[in-house]
């Protein structure tokens, strides 16, 4: 005798998917898209996270060498100081001796602290490409301008010679090549510093050279 199968096993639907045909594409479907959403947020913290490096090693590119040819702390000055004075040497001081003499002369300093342009001035003192760094071939300087950056953090003397592209730092013996569109940009913008009579609103009577105290100890001279 053959048992009987009881009618609510043996319907239509005893091989159908739990959870019904339609049920089960919408499962399947919602499963899709947040995989799909989840794999859209990885890409962008991926992303997210390439471009603060590529950030950080184009930092470090432009600003390896500079640092290393100012050191840390006079770069943080030229970039940071708040005073900013800029002066013309005279013939007989655009040798390092003469330029020695130069900074206890108050004559031909102009306060440039605010500057049309100065921000782009600091800027192209502390970047890569502003300088020729396997130019070996140096001339001996003859320093025409002198920059005195100085505030709470220190002064940092620039010397700049137009006339060769180089530029060096007072109390050392580094002298670096400017780039040829540096040195263009450091004329245009120290002519237009020295354009206006004293008195201008972009560029305020000579002043005074800076204190004694604050110079370098290498032969500096304390009179006039």
């Amino acid at each position: 005798m053959r048992l009987g199968v009881p009618g609510y096993f043996a319907s239509g639907t005893a091989n159908t998917p739990l959870g019904g045909g339609q049920g089960g594409a919408r499962i399947s479907r919602g499963s899709g898209q947040m995989n799909r959403g989840k794999s859209i947020i990885l890409l962008m913290f991926v992303a997210a996270v390439l471009a603060a490096v590529g950030a950080i090693w184009y930092q470090y590119h432009t600003t390896r060498r500079p640092l290393e040819f100012w050191g840390a702390r006079t770069a943080r000055i030229i970039n940071l100081a708040p005073q900013v004075k800029l002066k013309k040497m005279s013939e007989s001081g655009r040798g390092l001796a003469g330029a020695e003499s130069e900074i206890a002369n108050g004559a031909n300093y102009r306060d440039i602290s605010q500057a049309r342009g100065l921000v782009h001035f600091r800027r192209s003192l502390i970047e890569h490409d502003s300088f020729l760094w396997d130019d070996e071939s140096l001339p001996t300087p003859r320093w025409q301008y002198m920059v005195e950056f100085s505030g709470n953090q220190g002064q940092a003397l620039v010397l700049v010679d137009l006339e060769n592209r180089l530029i060096g730092q007072f109390g050392t013996q580094k002298v670096c090549r400017l780039a040829q569109f540096t040195a263009d940009g450091l004329g245009v913008f120290f002519a237009e510093q020295f354009a206006s009579p004293p008195g201008d609103a972009n560029n305020p009577a000579p002043v005074a050279p800076p204190a004694t105290s604050e110079r370098p100890a290498t032969g500096e001279k304390t009179g006039r």
